[in-house]
């Protein structure tokens, strides 16, 4: 067992991602913000802490940043204490929450945001660029209410798979700039999307465990 003994109060919430950095470092993100622990022992140590508006999800970069999807936006996150909210260009006031972050071939990151689809963030610069898909194909992917994305994930080939809520797994083909339905998962409540060693594809749903 680990002691919290260390832990701030304010961040002992409902847990709803972790990460370890190349430091070793352990990211907690909640319903009330985002912690980093030193671990020492059975002992957890807060280093920084942030109040933001609920971690959804997160990824580590290379170099030790934390990218966060939060009830709101993208943000970046430093174990110095550095944090940067990334600027989607969506406008002020306007409900949005990003639920899936992965890393493309080269550094560069993909995003799911609800709304307003997926993003490609500039690893260097920050710079979001908002992936125009043709409504012909968002129109065969969206059968049931609206784009709720849960999940996002790129496979070794560079192909992102996408999971939503009512609306199944899509795949979307960089490359092609196509977004495509994909069929036959036990249920169309994604819940998350992970690549084995071999290339196998493991699909969790609200229903089974799906193999593609």
């Amino acid at each position: 067992a680990i002691s919290s003994d260390k832990v701030d109060d304010r961040y002992k919430n409902l847990v709803s991602s972790i990460c370890i950095d190349e430091k070793g470092l352990l990211w907690v993100g909640s319903d009330n913000g985002m912690t980093v622990y030193r671990l020492d022992g059975n002992r957890l140590y807060r280093v920084h802490s942030w109040p933001t508006l609920y971690v959804l999800c997160m990824r580590a970069d290379s170099d030790s940043h934390i990218w966060a999807g939060t009830g709101m936006n993208l943000m970046r996150f430093g174990s110095d204490g550095s944090s940067e909210t990334i600027d989607l260009g969506i406008p002020d006031g306007v409900y949005t929450f990003v639920a899936g972050i992965d890393f493309l071939p080269g550094g560069d990151l993909i995003v799911s945001t609800f709304g307003y689809g997926l993003y490609h963030i500039d690893h260097k610069t920050l710079k979001a660029r908002h992936i125009d898909i043709s409504q012909t194909d968002w129109a065969d992917c969206i059968n049931r209410s609206v784009f709720i994305p849960s999940c996002i994930s790129v496979d070794k080939e560079g192909m992102v798979w996408v999971g939503t809520v009512a609306n199944g797994l899509l795949k979307y083909d960089p490359r092609a700039n196509n977004l495509s339905p994909i069929p036959g998962t036990p249920c169309n409540d994604i819940c998350s999307i992970t690549e084995d060693n071999y290339g196998n594809l493991w699909v969790s749903t609200q229903y089974g465990l799906g193999k593609y």
